[in-house]
C-alpha cells in the first residue's frame, strides 16, 4: 500500500485531471441519484390494496329529464335501480356504493381533519390545533357494500384480509399510521373514538394497512367513513358525490367484460333521471396517473443523467489508465521480470483507482452535505411528522439515513464504474512481456 501511495504521488500531475473529474462527477452523480432514489423508494412502499379487476362506474343526470322538481325518494330509487344492474351481474364478485373521491389515483382527492379529543377543537388557527389531516374515503353498506373488501385491504391487527364488522354504519376505519399517531398502535385504536372538525363523533371499528393513493407517493393518513345508507345533503347532487365500485370474479376476462360493458351493459344503465358515464378501471387509473403526472418522465431523465455521468467516468478512467499503462511499460516490465504475476499488476492498478475515487468522493461529501442541508435539497417538515402526516419510519423521511444511503449508492456506482474502466487497460498491460517492455530502456 505504501508503494501505491508513493506511485500516486509521483504521478500526481497525470492524476490531477482525473481527480478533478472525479470530484465534479461525484457531486453531480449524488445530485441526480437523490431524486431517483426518493421516487423509487416511495414506489417500493407496499400499496396496501389490490386494484386488479376493480372498476368504478359514475352517473350523470339524464338531459332528457330537464330541470323538473322531483321528490327525494325518486332520486334515490332511480340511483339504486342502476346500482342493482351492476350488483346482479354474474361477473361481479363484490359491489359497493362509494364516494367518487374513493377511487384510487383519480383526479379528485378529499381530506378531513381528525381529532382524538373534542378539547383539541377550538376557534384558534388551524396551525395551533393538534389535529391530523387525513385523506377520506366513504361508502355505504347498502346493497352489501364493503369498500375495504373490494380493494382487498389488509387488517393491520391480524395481517389478514380486512373484514368489516356487521352494522358498521356511522363508524370509521383508520389506516395503521393514523391509528398509531392517535392511539399508539393499531390494536389500541379499536373501539376508540375520533372526532371530525364539527365535533362529530365516530367510533373506530377497524384498522387497515397504510394505503398509497398514487403509485409514486407515500401513504397518507386515511379515514374510511362507513354509512348505513347514502346520505347526500341534496339528492340532486347524488351522481356527483357517489358512484358504483365493484370487483370482478377471478375467472372473468377483464378485457372481454370491458367490451361487453361498452356494447351492452353501459347502454342499459340509464333511466329517466340518470345515465352511465362509462367504465373506469382502477388499475388503468394508477397506470395513467403514473404516466401523466411526470414521475415516469422524471425517472427517465434522472436515469439518463446517471448514465451520462457514468459514461464520462468510464471513458475518463479507460483513457487515463491506457495512457498511464503505456507510460509505465518499463515499470510493468520490471515488475514482471522480478516475478510479479498478472494478477498482482492488475490489483495494483485497481487499488490506485480505488484510492483516487475514494479520496475524491470523500472530499466532495462536505459539499453535498452543504447542498442538502443548507440549501434544502430535501427538507423534512417536523410538524408533519408530529401530526402523523409524514411517516418517519421510512428511511427517505429521515435526513441522515437519506443522506448516507444516497451517498453509499453513489459511491458504490462510482467504484464499480472506475473498476471496470481501470481493469480493461490494466489487464492489457499485464500481458506485456518483460523483454518487450524493457527493450526501449
Amino acid at each position: 500500500m505504501k508503494l501505491i501511495f508513493h506511485q500516486i504521488w509521483n504521478q500526481r500531475r497525470q492524476n490531477s485531471w482525473i481527480f478533478l473529474e472525479l470530484l465534479v462527477v461525484s457531486a453531480f452523480l449524488w445530485v441526480v441519484i437523490d431524486p431517483l432514489y426518493l421516487l423509487v423508494s416511495n414506489y417500493m412502499i407496499p400499496s396496501g390494496y389490490k386494484s386488479e379487476r376493480v372498476y368504478f362506474v359514475g352517473l350523470e343526470h339524464n338531459p332528457a329529464n330537464g330541470q323538473q322538481k322531483i321528490a327525494d325518494e325518486i332520486y334515490f330509487d332511480a340511483f339504486y335501480q342502476l346500482g342493482r344492474v351492476l350488483r346482479e351481474r354474474p361477473e361481479v364478485e363484490a359491489f359497493t356504493i362509494g364516494a367518487t373521491h374513493s377511487r384510487l389515483s383519480a383526479r379528485g382527492w378529499n381530506g378531513a381533519e381528525i381529532y382524538k379529543d373534542t378539547a383539541q377543537i377550538s376557534e384558534s388557527s388551524w396551525l395551533d390545533q393538534p389535529f391530523t389531516h387525513a385523506q377520506q374515503f366513504a361508502f355505504s353498506q347498502e346493497m352489501g357494500g364493503d369498500l375495504a373488501n373490494i380493494y382487498q385491504m389488509v387488517d393491520a391487527v391480524t395481517g389478514k384480509t380486512f373484514e368489516l364488522p356487521k352494522s358498521a354504519g356511522s363508524r370509521v376505519v383508520l389506516s395503521e399510521y393514523l391509528a398509531r399517531g392517535l392511539f399508539g398502535s393499531a390494536k389500541d385504536a379499536l373501539g376508540k373514538t375520533v372526532y371530525g372538525g364539527q365535533k362529530k363523533r365516530y367510533e373506530v371499528c377497524g384498522v387497515v394497512k397504510d394505503v398509497k393513493y398514487r403509485g409514486f407517493e407515500q401513504p397518507y393518513p386515511l379515514v374510511i367513513y362507513v354509512t348505513d345508507k347514502v346520505e347526500p345533503r341534496r339528492p340532486h347532487y347524488l351522481p356527483y358525490l357517489y358512484g358504483f365500485i365493484f370487483r370482478l370474479k377471478e375467472d372473468v376476462d377483464c378485457k372481454a367484460f370491458e367490451r361487453k360493458f361498452e356494447d351492452e351493459i353501459g347502454p342499459q344503465m340509464k333511466n329517466e333521471l340518470y345515465r352511465c358515464v362509462g367504465l373506469e378501471s382502477i388499475t388503468e387509473n394508477v397506470k395513467n396517473y403514473n404516466a401523466t403526472s411526470g414521475y415516469s418522465n422524471k425517472i427517465r431523465l434522472q436515469s439518463a443523467l446517471i448514465v451520462f455521468a457514468l459514461l464520462c467516468i468510464f471513458l475518463g478512467m479507460v483513457g487515463t489508465f491506457f495512457v498511464r499503462c503505456n507510460a509505465r511499460r518499463s515499470e510493468i516490465g520490471l515488475m514482471r521480470s522480478i516475478g510479479a504475476s498478472k494478477k498482482r499488476i492488475v490489483t495494483q492498478f485497481l487499488t490506485e483507482s480505488w484510492l483516487l475515487v475514494t479520496l475524491a468522493f470523500a472530499l466532495s461529501l462536505p459539499f453535498m452535505y452543504y447542498y442538502a442541508e443548507i440549501n434544502g435539497f430535501y427538507a423534512i417538515d417536523n410538524m408533519l411528522i408530529e401530526r402523523s402526516m409524514l411517516n418517519s419510519d421510512y428511511h427517505q423521511n429521515r435526513f441522515w439515513s437519506h443522506f448516507f444511503l444516497v451517498s453509499a449508492i453513489a459511491y458504490i456506482i462510482l467504484i464499480l464504474t472506475a473498476a471496470v474502466g481501470t481493469f480493461i487497460p490494466a489487464k492489457r498491460a499485464s500481458k506485456t512481456l518483460p523483454a518487450e517492455a524493457l527493450k526501449d530502456e
